[in-house]
């Protein structure tokens, strides 16, 4: 009974409870011990960070609903479980906002089909929530930043922030596009 509850306790600490995806606190672990094991074995393949940033998910909880939300974020989470390799961890980060480490990557180029994909990924309609018609359906996606190792930082805090302001300018980017 003890080791099945310290089992539990540890599970509980590092998974978020509403996705079951790895928590802040695990990626974060995660990360340290990537570039850990890539500065002592010396490893040539390269791993990016994926930062994910939910579109319009604010208009989605205030009109729909906490509980409207929290479905479209077990979704997504699903989303990019599914999307990506068996020996890549996905996290919620925060919110909205999700963190992804993406291994063995031959280039940044391999990086940036990852992101392109997961983007496609995230703009397929909500199978699990009615968004209302096209208003809020055409809303639905998010916007992905990117960030290698060693190139965009040595540490996983200089990951993490490279790659949300990359979100961010692509965020930026997007707003300024016209509109068809």
């Amino acid at each position: 009974v003890l080791a099945n509850a310290f089992r539990n306790m540890q599970y509980r600490m590092r998974t978020d409870v509403l996705t079951g995806l790895n928590n802040r606190d695990m990626l974060m672990r995660s990360l340290v011990s990537r570039i850990d094991r890539q500065r002592r074995s010396q490893d040539a393949a390269a791993f990016a960070v994926l930062f994910v940033d939910l579109n319009n998910f604010k208009m989605i909880n205030d009109r729909l609903g906490h509980e409207a939300g929290d479905r479209v974020l077990v979704e997504v989470a699903t989303r990019l479980n599914k999307a990506t390799r068996p020996g890549d961890l996905v996290a919620r980060f925060a919110g909205d906002e999700f963190v992804l480490m993406i291994n063995d990557l031959s280039s940044r180029e391999a990086a940036e089909h990852v992101r392109l994909k997961l983007e496609a990924v995230l703009r397929e309609p909500s199978q699990q929530v009615d968004l209302g018609g096209a208003e809020l359906a055409g809303l639905f996606g998010g916007a992905i930043g990117l960030a290698m190792y060693p190139a965009d930082g040595d540490c996983a805090d200089d990951l993490i922030k490279h790659a949300d302001q990359d979100m961010y300018e692509r965020k930026r980017q997007s707003h300024l596009k016209p509109v068809s």
